[in-house]
């Protein structure tokens, strides 16, 4: 089995991570993609130690939930989730405890994103239009539309608040990068030992090698977190918060698209 696992179903890419000491699951976008993680976690649970990775993934290992970033598209599934996995602990980067707080409001990109950015990004997406059970079953928060965007309340407890340069809880080589730009609380995921790159909505990969998202808040500030991303990474595998991963190849982010 693959150390990471895109889970399909939701409106963003999830990836389903397995450590010796924890299961990871990042971003979780809708109920539906809840179904196939929890498919997921009983195929692993019902797998040998050998096929995994040494320790059998039993219901003493802990699962942390990560959110790249606080938009609905990212987050919606995980009261239900919990639900489900009552024992899971949920954990976001810091940035996010200004939004619950309201001491800053989810940020809002630009008309000019919205009509010329991100309608190429939704238009290959697999699916559209959301199910009346993900209706009745989603979260309906992190939405950035104005009045929208003040429905940030949880349901859940959060269990870790998360700086930039610590590592998720359980899992030490799973290092959180903030990545301001498409929001400002967006972050990614960096496996040093394994040059693995889950960049949330920073890159996206709707062509093929990978683009630098151009549907963000400060379009600027982007590019200088991907430029410090190149600057002191190589990435030998890329998973996009839409898109296909890229799991070939040498220093991926020489080949991403950046636009002027």
């Amino acid at each position: 089995m693959d150390h990471v696992n895109l889970i399909k179903g939701g409106f963003s890419n999830c990836y389903f991570i397995i450590e010796k000491t924890a299961i990871i699951i990042v971003d979780i976008g809708s109920s539906k993609e809840v179904e196939n993680i929890i498919r997921h976690i009983s195929s692993v649970r019902d797998l040998t130690s050998k096929e995994i990775d040494g320790s059998f993934p039993d219901q003493e290992r802990p699962v942390i939930i990560f959110s790249t970033h606080f938009h609905v598209d990212h987050i919606a599934g995980i009261s239900y989730l919990l639900e489900k996995l009552p024992g899971a602990e949920v954990s976001f980067y810091k940035k996010v405890k200004d939004f619950l707080s309201r001491k800053e409001k989810i940020c809002i990109p630009p008309v000019r994103a919205w009509f010329g950015n991100l309608p190429p990004v939704y238009l290959k997406l697999d699916r559209h239009i959301p199910s009346t059970f993900e209706i009745k079953r989603d979260d309906r928060i992190g939405i950035p539309l104005p009045f929208l965007r003040n429905m940030v309340s949880v349901r859940y407890e959060i269990h870790h608040w998360i700086k930039d340069g610590d590592s998720i809880p359980h899992a030490p080589d799973w290092k959180v990068l903030s990545t301001p730009g498409h929001t400002t609380d967006s972050a990614c995921l960096w496996n040093e030992k394994e040059n693995i790159l889950i960049s949330g909505d920073t890159i996206l990969n709707m062509n093929g090698r990978g683009e630098l998202n151009r549907f963000c808040c400060n379009y600027s500030q982007i590019k200088g977190s991907f430029n410090d991303l190149k600057a002191h990474f190589s990435v030998g595998r890329l998973y996009p918060g839409h898109g296909s991963p890229i799991t070939s190849g040498d220093n991926l982010l020489s080949e991403v698209k950046v636009w002027d």
